[in-house]
């Protein structure tokens, strides 16, 4: 009957179910009514609460194992993912340790949780030239002479005929009429010489 159970062979009564177990009618075993966080009722071990495996959460009760979600990773007898930290990221889910799929890409940022190594580009007007970089602010400003488009992993050279007299700058500027700037990488337009026409 409901709340109790009996496993053997030849018995004549049935044994009453334990605190924190139940067992419905017809049971053999008594099982874990209640599993705490981390844990689960493992069935090959007549339902008895274990730790929950590493890459896993379990949230407790009946539920069973679920792999940690994209952008965390899970310890062991956890209940919920911990975010990637900072600098890295977790495109997959299931991962068990902090090192999670691995540092964010060049001219790219990771907040901590990330799911992508590409999760926040560096603004236009700055560059990412190093992986791991966890905002913004660890982007450096495009160098005078340069332009940096979003998400640019180096400065890349104003053309000729155009200049960048400014840090920070995208894209570079033609230079005006009536001036010239036959190199690349600079940051003021020369006045046309006499003769000429520019």
């Amino acid at each position: 009957e409901e709340g109790k159970y009996q496993g053997g062979d030849g018995s004549t009564a049935c044994m009453v179910g334990g605190d924190g177990y139940s067992c419905p009618e017809g049971s053999v075993v008594q099982r874990p009514a209640w599993c705490v966080e981390g844990t689960y009722a493992n069935a090959t071990l007549n339902n008895t609460c274990v730790g929950c495996p590493a890459g896993s959460m379990c949230v407790g009760g009946a539920a069973q194992p679920r792999p940690c979600s994209r952008g965390g990773f899970c310890a062991a007898n956890v209940s919920e993912a911990t975010d990637c930290p900072a600098g890295r990221y977790g495109s997959e889910t299931g991962l068990s340790d902090a090192a999670c799929s691995g540092e964010c890409a060049q001219g790219f940022y990771c907040p901590a949780g990330s799911m992508s190594a590409k999760a926040e580009a560096c603004s236009e007007g700055t560059f990412g030239n190093a992986t791991g970089l966890v905002a913004q602010a660890n982007c450096t400003a495009c160098p005078a002479g340069h332009s940096c488009g979003l998400g640019a992993s180096e400065p890349t050279r104003c053309v000729a005929g155009t200049v960048a007299n400014d840090t920070g700058m995208t894209p570079c500027l033609p230079c005006e009429v009536g001036s010239f700037q036959g190199d690349t990488g600079e940051t003021v337009c020369d006045p046309c010489v006499p003769g000429h026409f520019c």
